[in-house]
């Protein structure tokens, strides 16, 4: 449950970000997946990122 406004701002937000900050060559990917009346979106930036030793 949920204020539709709300999360609409909130997820456009989230994908808004994922696409403006993705690497050169990078892509997003969205998922959405819903079980017993709750739903689970997923957003992931793939690409190269810094290694984690530096």
């Amino acid at each position: 449950m949920g204020n539709e406004l709300q999360l609409y701002c909130l997820v456009s937000n989230l994908m808004a970000n994922a696409i403006q900050y993705k690497p050169p060559g990078g892509s997003v990917v969205i998922s959405l997946s819903t079980h017993n009346r709750t739903a689970t979106i997923a957003i992931k930036v793939i690409g190269l990122r810094i290694p984690p030793k530096e």
